[in-house]
């Protein structure tokens, strides 16, 4: 059973082809990584396949279902999670209340709506946080922290929910950079984590994730359609 699947997915906006004709098989504890340009359609694939957009033809599966038609919510049901390329959380609130309310997907007192006690709820949120850089940072209202800090929370909020397939739009934006590939490997908040697969996209380079084992290439001729996809083993 294959965490992801796409069979010949299209999507189009007006006369602008985004995704034509996508195949894409990622394997249990995979990490893949998709490179290309800005406008390439690699957003565009993670929206198709969180269920915020359906595709004009072709099918997703997860986990081995068809859920081409599932809204978001009971995709996320079943064990996906994503960032986004822009932070969208709420400026007031702190790290720590993010993470909580995002780890609620998969929390078994999710319809409760009595005042229950949320400890281990706030012990497996800090443990995100510690896993992300954030756990000093976990109290301090998200409006305070830096853009950079505050993509760190969307990505603790992805890993709270105990994903079986995580998606991550851009994550070169807010992992840190410190020189050598081998500092890069260990700051990885799931580098050696085989409980799940992931995803990602980056732009303008040939690099990808340093945990990622495999990457593809969407390329454009002329701003048009994708012209090749590519896929491999990245050396480093």
């Amino acid at each position: 059973m294959h965490p992801l699947e796409l069979r010949g997915v299209y999507k189009s906006f007006g006369g602008l082809m985004a995704l034509a004709g996508v195949d894409l098989l990622l394997e249990q504890g995979e990490r893949r990584s998709l490179i290309g340009p800005n406008g390439a359609g690699k957003s565009t694939l993670f929206r198709v396949v969180g269920g915020e957009l359906l595709p004009d033809r072709g099918e997703v599966f997860l986990f081995g279902e068809r859920v081409t038609r599932l809204p978001p919510p009971l995709r996320a049901r079943k064990g996906l999670a994503r960032t986004l390329q822009i932070a969208s959380l709420f400026p007031e609130k702190t790290p720590l209340e993010h993470v909580l309310l995002a780890s609620l997907v998969s929390h078994p007192l999710r319809n409760r709506f009595l005042p229950v006690s949320l400890k281990d709820a706030e012990a497996w949120g800090m443990e995100v946080l510690e896993r992300v850089g954030l756990g000093g940072r976990a109290h301090v209202p998200v409006g305070q922290l830096a853009y950079g800090e505050q993509r760190l929370v969307e990505l603790a909020m992805a890993l709270a929910q105990s994903p079986r397939l995580l998606l991550l739009d851009e994550p070169w934006r807010v992992w840190p950079r410190r020189s050598g590939n081998a500092s890069r490997r260990s700051s990885s908040p799931y580098q050696g984590s085989s409980r799940f697969s992931s995803l990602s996209t980056t732009w303008g380079s040939p690099m990808p994730l340093p945990t990622e084992s495999r990457f593809s290439t969407r390329a454009r001729s002329c701003g048009r359609e994708p012209q090749r996809r590519f896929g491999g083993t990245p050396r480093w």
